[in-house]
C-alpha cells in the first residue's frame, strides 16, 4: 500500500529558492497521487500559496501575514490530498471514472476544489475537518 502523505518537494532541494510567484520559497510538498503546494513569501504578494493537481489545475491563493499563509497552505493542503484520496478510493465506480479527463479529474472537480480552496481556515467546516465528498459532484453515464 502506498503512503499517502505529503513529503518535501525534490527533497527540500526548493526551499530557499525562487518561486512561481516571485517569492522566496518557504515550504513545498507534493502528494504521491500527483499534487504540489508550494508556499512563498516576499513576490508579487506577501505571501502566496500555489498548489495543482498535476496536468488538471492549478490555483494560487494570497495571503498578508505568515499567520494566514500558514493556515490556508494546510487547509489547501488536506482538502487536495481528501480529494485525490477519494479519486483514487474504491469509493468511485467505474462509470465515474469513465467520465473524468484522462488526467483523473473532470472540470467539474476541478472548479469545485478550486470553490473549496479559497474558502477561509475559518471556516466551520474545515475546522470540524468536515468531509469534502458532499461537495463533488454527482456524475452521470453517458449512456
Amino acid at each position: 500500500m502506498e503512503d499517502n502523505t505529503w513529503q518535501l518537494y525534490d527533497d527540500g532541494k526548493t526551499l530557499g529558492g525562487l518561486g512561481s510567484e516571485n517569492g522566496t520559497i518557504r515550504a513545498d510538498e507534493e502528494y504521491p497521487l500527483g499534487a504540489r503546494i508550494t508556499l512563498e513569501e516576499d513576490g508579487y504578494q506577501s505571501w502566496s500559496i500555489t498548489c495543482g493537481i498535476y496536468g488538471s489545475m492549478v490555483h494560487t491563493a494570497c495571503a498578508s501575514s505568515e499567520v494566514e499563509a500558514r493556515e490556508k497552505y494546510e487547509t489547501m493542503k488536506a482538502t487536495i490530498g481528501q480529494f485525490l484520496d477519494y479519486i483514487e478510493s474504491d469509493a468511485v465506480s467505474e462509470e465515474e471514472v469513465s467520465v473524468l479527463s484522462p488526467s483523473g479529474v473532470s472540470d467539474s472537480q476541478i472548479c469545485i476544489v478550486d470553490s473549496i480552496i479559497k474558502k477561509t481556515p475559518q471556516d466551520p467546516a474545515f475546522k470540524r475537518g468536515e468531509d469534502i465528498k458532499p461537495y463533488l459532484p454527482q456524475t452521470r453515464s453517458l449512456s
